[in-house]
């Protein structure tokens, strides 16, 4: 649960900021604009050389994101904190919205939230195969980072009106069902996904959720 709250506080203020730095009506933002505030709020933005430069040989060993990838995002293993990559810093806008970049964000914010907790020495190697879902979903670091995701994902677009409206609406969300599929054979994997994703919609409503008794939660986690 920690890490939970290390994400609010460094997340929010920067996905404020971030929207009040809009300039045009499509939601999009410049690297330009987007340098300096990831500076304010300690948020590395970098242009795709400096990644390929500083990342660790153990990570380049597994699949890189090609330089035609737009923007993408990853933990510095070395500061611990959040590292939004531009192939192209020279574009007026980058070629994706607000709610992607805010999507980046909040994930790796995550994992820099579990970055604060590796015991000095520890070496953070990701899964470095992106393409092998069910072992990629699996990774410990990764179930919290993409639960993160999954609820905010599923917010973009749905506003619950209680918790236990989202605990059922969510279940109905695309990206949910993917990863459902991916993991239908690993129920103890679920199971940890189901976990998390309870505790961030849990989150959302904390004025109403001591009302939701503990046989209603069975029942929803027993649905999803």
């Amino acid at each position: 649960m920690a890490i939970i709250y290390n994400y609010n506080s460094l997340g929010e203020p920067f996905i404020d900021e971030v929207i009040g730095e809009l300039d045009n009506q499509n939601r999009s933002i410049s690297p330009k604009k987007l340098i300096p505030i990831g500076n304010k709020y300690g948020i590395e933005v970098v242009d795709y050389d400096t990644f390929i430069s500083e990342l660790p040989d153990s990570w380049k060993k597994g699949i890189i994101p090609p330089r035609v990838t737009s923007i993408f995002g990853l933990l510095n293993p070395v500061t611990g904190k959040p590292r939004i990559v531009i192939s192209n810093m020279l574009v007026d806008l980058i070629p994706y919205d607000i709610k992607y970049i805010k999507l980046v964000l909040q994930h790796e914010l995550v994992h820099s939230g579990q970055f604060g907790k590796f015991k000095p020495g520890y070496e953070y190697t990701p899964v470095t195969n992106v393409y092998d879902k069910l072992k990629y979903y699996s990774d410990p670091q990764e179930i919290m980072a993409w639960s993160r995701t999954i609820v905010d994902k599923f917010l973009e677009s749905h506003t619950p009106k209680s918790f236990s409206d989202a605990m059922i609406s969510i279940s109905n969300s695309y990206m949910f069902k993917d990863f459902k599929y991916v993991l239908r054979n690993d129920p103890i994997i679920w199971k940890k996904y189901l976990r998390n994703v309870y505790n961030y919609l849990k989150m959302e409503f904390p004025e109403n959720i001591d009302k939701i008794i503990k046989e209603e939660i069975l029942a929803y986690t027993k649905l999803l």
